[in-house]
């Protein structure tokens, strides 16, 4: 088990949701953390909650699909503390409905947050790491990055992404012969915050239950991936039959069986109110 004392960590969408307790976690094993965070508002509620930590957080106000700032963000951090051996890719949005129903204004800021954002902390950081041979980037993508749902379909595009991401730059470690790590996170439905409502219902809700809250994915992030060094975390983790299933069964197969337990219907329940926003 990896010891994460004194390391520096960077996380973004920090300020709120997963990314926010995954914070918490983080300055609980003794890192110092910087925050990147798209919602100045986010950050001052979160600075107010976490003040007995003010020694060991950085907060920033960052766009990550903004490649030039994510430069000047990351030149800023690492002259002010260094450069971070733990990247926490989490800031992400999401807009719910029919292909035919979104926007090219919202297909483009899903795909440059959720991918390019990655991207762009991914290329201003992972230079460092292996030149010192040390670092782990966690990247989180979803459920919705193993298989195709019905009315996520540019947000499933993004988190597809980020998981192919993850694995090939994992294989590059490899070939290089560096101890840089790579790890995907790949939660279902949380039960409060972006997908509030969403759900299977019926036997697909045994199978597949909600996530509880945020907390039970930070508790994956560093306890799983950072600690362990799992490369693949599913939550709730029945989520790995999903992988099983698809090597065994033909895709028709799948795909009916998929259908028989409703996901396409999953997203029917989420509240509106959340559309959209950042976690």
């Amino acid at each position: 088990m990896f010891n994460l004392s004194g390391k520096t960590a960077l996380v973004t969408g920090g300020a709120s949701g997963i990314g926010f307790e995954t914070v918490m976690r983080l300055l609980k094993e003794g890192c110092r953390v910087a925050v990147w965070d798209a919602s100045e508002a986010g950050i001052e509620k979160a600075r107010t909650l976490l003040i007995d930590f003010k020694e060991r957080l950085l907060w920033r106000r960052v766009d990550i699909a903004d490649i030039n700032a994510v430069r000047d963000e990351a030149d800023f951090l690492r002259s002010t503390w260094e450069s971070p051996q733990i990247l926490i890719n989490n800031a992400g949005v999401m807009r719910r409905g029919l292909y035919t129903e979104g926007s090219e204004a919202d297909w483009q800021l899903t795909m440059d947050v959720n991918l390019g954002g990655t991207l762009h902390t991914i290329c201003a950081f992972l230079p460092d790491m292996y030149a010192k041979d040390e670092g782990h980037v966690v990247n989180i993508s979803s459920a919705a990055g193993m298989l195709g749902v019905s009315g996520l379909s540019v947000y499933a595009a993004s988190k597809w992404a980020v998981h192919g991401l993850t694995d090939s730059l994992r294989e590059e470690a490899f070939t290089k012969g560096s101890r840089v790590r790579f790890s995907s996170i790949h939660p279902f439905y949380i039960a409060t915050g972006l997908f509030e409502g969403a759900r299977i219902k019926g036997l697909g809700s045994i199978l597949v239950p909600q996530v509880k809250n945020h907390d039970v994915i930070a508790k994956a992030i560093v306890e799983s991936a950072l600690k362990r060094g799992k490369v693949k975390v599913y939550r709730p983790r029945s989520l790995f039959l999903i992988d099983l299933l698809k090597g065994f069964l033909p895709y028709p197969a799948f795909a009916a069986f998929v259908r028989f337990l409703k996901v396409q219907e999953s997203m029917n329940y989420h509240k509106d109110n959340q559309k959209g926003d950042r976690k």
